[in-house]
């Protein structure tokens, strides 16, 4: 059965620290109901609330035990478990961490090779945690598990400027978009330059021509078994999916399918786009937001 997790801000009584306020929760859900028609299966919530925006990561090969959250609270940024087997989400305070992250996080990412990718677009870093074989205390993760950094500002392979969203390739190459260098940055995952885009001026990057400028937002990007690569993006409140491929000699979309009004999208081995959508609701032909 497959699993969808999803996080919500909202305002929420009982936070995973002491105080009230504007907190962050994470579901999850089975894509189907269960057996005799039961929408309650596979359901499961975070306990409590979390300060700060939390980010979701789930194994796509639907193993059980390869799927986490960031707890950003107190910008403590420790990785934690997401079980599916049966869905919990682990609890903040039993203080059970997979390893620290450096910086927040603005992406996160499970490479194959069982490790996790984060991304900071203030700093242009990258960070990239080895997964270990079992959860520890956070007292422990603090000094034996924090994720190493990588990159910095700059304009050469193996530098960022305000990396923004990635994605993995079927063979494990990471595709970083970045806002600043208005472009794909392919690297391992140590963040070392991968020489993915052999058409292109530079091997190591796909520069963006028919996006970029300072009003662009680059909302997400995907990538399908094959190779196709799809970037999600925005200006002026115009909305964009752009599909290229590494081996293009060209910098055109090969398709671009306007007033995509999405935050995020996503691309399944099939080529099946799934969006989380921006909907108007109409109230007597009156649009409210």
């Amino acid at each position: 059965m497959g699993y969808i997790g999803y996080g919500w801000e909202s305002y929420d009584t009982q936070g995973c620290v002491s105080g009230a306020g504007q907190f962050d929760q994470l579901a999850n859900i089975a894509n189907a109901n269960g057996p005799g028609g039961n929408a309650q299966t596979g359901y499961a919530a975070s306990p409590c609330g979390l300060q700060g925006a939390a980010k979701l990561v789930y194994d796509p090969l639907g193993r059980p035990d390869v799927n986490f959250y960031l707890d950003t609270t107190n910008n403590l940024d420790m990785l934690r478990q997401v079980q599916l087997n049966p869905p919990k989400i682990t609890d903040p305070r039993a203080q059970q961490s997979w390893g620290k992250f450096n910086l927040g996080p603005d992406d996160l990412l499970l490479h194959p090779s069982g490790a996790v990718i984060t991304l900071n677009s203030a700093t242009s870093r990258i960070e990239s945690l080895k997964l270990p074989t079992a959860a520890v205390s956070d007292s422990e993760a603090a000094v034996n598990l924090i994720a190493n950094l990588h990159g910095d500002l700059g304009d050469r392979p193996g530098l960022f400027n305000n990396p923004t969203v990635a994605t993995i390739t079927a063979e494990g190459v990471i595709l970083i978009v970045e806002t600043g260098n208005n472009r794909i940055h392919a690297i391992d995952a140590s963040a070392n330059p991968v020489p993915l885009f052999t058409k292109q001026s530079s091997k190591y990057f796909f520069p963006f021509s028919a996006t970029g400028g300072a009003r662009t937002q680059y909302l997400d990007s995907a990538v399908e078994f094959s190779g196709f690569i799809y970037v999600l993006s925005a200006n002026n409140s115009v909305y964009r999916l752009d599909i290229y491929h590494p081996d293009q000699s060209g910098t055109s979309p090969i398709s671009t399918t306007m007033g995509f009004n999405a935050a995020k999208v996503t691309v399944d081995y099939w080529r099946n786009v799934y969006s989380l959508n921006y909907e108007v609701l109409m109230i007597n032909s009156n649009a409210m937001l």
